[in-house]
């Protein structure tokens, strides 16, 4: 980029957010500014962004930022839900884990019913969301294998679940950073103090490497909040990941 400085002003004072949901909905901004340009700008306070952005002088010329990818961390003892956009549909998405049992419930309805975790720690399933077809991924080996064997689901640590939709499969989740890593990190070593072994790291866990190889040949295998965003006029597809956390 040259001698060219990239400066990024936000506003979050005013923020509107969606039920159980930490991402902003209304009432925000964050601006990139390059060579004097707005290069990305997400919210839907423009003029406000404009007016702080003194050394803007003009809209770089983009289309409207496109969702690819979201990591999100949920917590609770058996209930785990978050929203998301799926193509242009907000829904509700719940994970409930119990008595040796995983179910996906979408809007409140149930999609998917797992049985027998202790032998299908692992594995993906096909659900519909209204039209569309989604893509479900999970890896509850944390919450099983530290169940004592009993084929329950009272382990701690984590469940790891990917929901993938449209035809450009495969997300790209940046690096865990700051409160995110330290979160990580924390967990991983409370559970090493208890003898608990965690399942793979993030980057390689296994439920992410099917992700994305089923997703590059339409196939099926039965057995982190973070974003990425691009600018152009492709529809795509789009990937949640969340990281079920069990509360203390």
């Amino acid at each position: 980029m040259n001698s060219h400085r990239v400066k990024i002003y936000w506003d979050f004072t005013r923020a509107e957010f969606s039920h159980q949901s930490a991402e902003p909905k209304s009432s925000f901004y964050i601006a990139i500014i390059w060579d004097s340009q707005v290069e990305l700008f997400l919210g839907d306070l423009l003029a406000d962004a404009l007016r702080r952005v003194k050394a803007a002088k003009k809209m770089s010329t983009f289309v409207d930022p496109i969702l690819l990818s979201r990591r999100e961390h949920v917590f609770g003892h058996q209930n785990y839900s978050t929203n998301a956009q799926l193509l242009g549909s907000k829904h509700e998405l719940g994970i409930e884990c119990s008595s040796g049992v995983l179910k996906v419930k979408v809007d409140g309805v149930v999609s998917l019913v797992v049985k027998r975790l202790a032998w299908k720690f692992r594995g993906n399933e096909r659900i519909k969301v209204g039209e569309l077809e989604v893509e479900f991924y999970w890896d509850v080996f944390n919450w099983v294998g530290g169940a004592g064997g009993s084929g329950g689901v009272n382990g701690d640590g984590y469940g790891v679940f990917v929901f993938q939709v449209g035809d450009d499969h495969g997300g790209v989740w940046p690096e865990m950073v700051g409160p995110e890593k330290k979160l990580m990190k924390r967990k991983s070593m409370s559970m090493s103090s208890q003898g608990i072994t965690l399942s793979p790291t993030p980057s390689c866990s296994s439920v992410l490497q099917w992700a994305e190889e089923s997703s590059s040949d339409g196939g099926r295998s039965s057995c982190c909040s973070s974003s990425t965003t691009r600018s152009n006029g492709s529809s795509g597809g789009f990937s949640l990941l969340l990281y079920a956390w069990k509360s203390d």
